[in-house]
């Protein structure tokens, strides 16, 4: 044996060359050596194959009961049964060819025949196993719960409502900086209305199994449109220079007159002024209510100038025909329908006509052309008649919109025509050939209603976000829509100031100066009581005259 493993370089090559008996008498010679080899070979297949244990109970026929006969019995490793706690064996094959007579007829060495390190123990019958052989139950290994998703968060924009949902299992959410945004955590979820533009980091915790992951994500916050908007005041020492903003109310024995207009956000950002301009009045003695709008055009520089003579110019030229002592117009409203159509139209015409003579002599006393006082020109005269019936003389010529509204019917009785031009933003403005009788003809309109109407009149600034389009001025539910709106200034002790505020509405794209003006009956408000007194001086006036 000896010399037979110094003649080779490897085991290998000299395992080959030994026969049956060879090895058997290796085995009875070192018995020391192999148990010593089965009890190091033992330790290391415990600590480096924990999972499974082999247990070989077996005996050689011409051996001690200690030895291990591989041919006969051979015990297999169990497993556990995940239903139930006992160990189940392995199924072994029914027929096992003894392990001696495979390596006799391979005529391999043992260490190749053997598939195993348990394998390779049984193939040496001299090989003793502990008496108490240890058993290892299978066990598995603790699954990890899966990480929760992070995805990143939705950005927000400030000043509007903003909602996000975060993992099942965040909690202790923290902004820096202090944003305006609030942690639910009965949600789960941010939510609130910004109160910061630009990024903010978001601090939270995600439980992930027994551990606690710190989490941070960026959330970012965009600006407001409207804040970045300037709002720089107009030069109050300029030449034509106006208020930014305006509003006025009249009560009258009907209802109220109220009208506001708002610098534009176009122009507020450049500190120009405003270009837009209204006049309303109601004449006591003949119970005629006037509403008159203007749009100065933003090409022309003093157009602000030329809104404001327009306006000026039909209610003086209105008054000074009702007040005149050839005609007795305190009686108007008695007059048959057809003599008041004419009376009506005749004011209106007149009106018109003033109110561009007036344009003319403006830019003649300061010595500026005309044109750069142009503008538009939209009116309505209504009176209320003795039988109940109002009747509505109308003037337009410009984009902007008149109309008359019967909301307790959601009808329209009258809309004009908006004067569009054959581009964005062009259209048409007061000049000497709207005055000629064809064109007045046209442009006038003579209005019959069985009850009071609402009238309103606005600038392009309100009629552009709010209808859109030309067609949608002719719409009913959309007239409907924007009366549903005025409702809460309407409602406020202060209309005026209320319909003021209410034109700085927030409309992408639509920064124009901005004049609504209404006559409203007095069922939508409550009448105070200075009405009373307002119609017996009115009376005690006439009565004088």
């Amino acid at each position: 044996m000896k010399k037979l493993m110094n003649t080779h370089d490897s085991w290998r090559y000299w395992a080959n060359d030994l026969s049956e008996q060879d090895w058997l008498d290796f085995v009875q010679e070192n018995d020391a050596v192999v148990q010593a080899f089965i009890s190091a070979w033992q330790t290391f297949y415990d600590k480096n194959y924990p999972v499974t244990t082999v247990s070989i109970q077996v005996a050689t026929p011409n051996a001690p009961k200690n030895h291990l006969n591989p041919a006969t019995e051979l015990i297999a490793p169990t497993e556990k049964n995940e239903s139930s706690s006992e160990l189940m064996p392995i199924r072994q094959p029914e027929n096992p060819k003894p392990v001696y007579e495979l390596q006799q007829k391979t005529d391999l060495p043992l260490a190749e025949v053997a598939n195993s390190p348990t394998e390779l123990i049984a193939l040496n019958p001299e090989i003793r196993q502990p008496e108490n052989p240890k058993t290892v139950l299978l066990t598995k290994e603790p699954v990890m719960p899966i990480a929760p998703k992070i995805t990143p968060l939705p950005n927000a924009r400030c000043g509007e409502n903003y909602l996000v949902t975060l993992p099942k299992s965040a909690q202790d959410v923290v902004f820096k900086p202090d944003c305006g945004l609030i942690w639910d955590a009965a949600t789960r979820s941010i939510h609130g209305k910004p109160t910061y533009s630009g990024d903010v980091e978001v601090r939270y915790s995600l439980v992930y199994g027994d551990n606690v992951i710190p989490t941070r994500q960026t959330l970012y916050i965009n600006p407001n449109p409207r804040d970045l908007w300037k709002n720089i005041p107009s030069n109050e020492k300029a030449r034509f220079a106006k208020p930014d903003v305006f509003c006025d109310e009249i009560d009258t024995i009907e209802g109220k007159l109220l009208a506001a207009r708002v610098r534009g956000r176009s122009h507020a950002h450049v500190g120009t002024h405003c270009d837009d301009d209204f006049t309303i009045r109601h004449h006591l003695r003949t119970n005629l209510h006037l509403i008159a709008v203007s749009d100065g055009a933003g090409s022309a520089e003093f157009s602000r100038l030329g809104s404001q003579v327009v306006v000026d110019a039909v209610a003086d030229t209105v008054w000074e025909l009702l007040d005149s002592q050839e005609d007795n117009f305190t009686i108007l409203s008695q007059f048959d329908l057809d003599n008041c159509k004419r009376v009506l139209i005749n004011l209106t015409t007149r009106a018109v006509y003033c109110a561009y003579t007036s344009l003319h002599n403006a830019a003649k006393d300061e010595q500026i052309p005309l044109k750069q006082l142009s503008c538009t020109l939209l009116f309505a005269l209504s009176l209320p008649m003795e039988n109940g019936q109002w009747l509505t003389a109308t003037y337009s010529v410009g984009d902007g919109a008149v109309a008359i509204w019967r909301p307790e019917k959601q009808q329209l009785d009258f809309v004009s025509k908006s004067d569009g031009g054959s581009y964005s933003g062009e259209t048409k403005f007061l000049t000497v050939e709207e005055t000629t009788k064809d064109s007045l003809t046209k442009r006038v309109r003579c209005i019959v209603s069985d009850d009071s109407p609402v009238l309103l009149l606005m600038t392009d600034g309100v009629s552009d976000p709010k209808f859109e389009t030309d067609a949608q001025l002719s719409n009913p539910q959309r007239w409907a829509d924007l009366w549903a709106e005025l409702q809460t200034p309407l409602r406020n002790t202060q209309p005026e100031k209320a319909l003021e505020a209410w034109l700085d509405f927030w409309s992408a794209g639509n920064h124009d100066d901005r004049t609504l003006a209404l006559f409203v009956p007095s069922v939508f408000f409550r009448q105070p009581e200075r009405l009373t007194e307002l119609s017996s001086s009115s009376i005690k006036t006439e009565n004088a005259s």
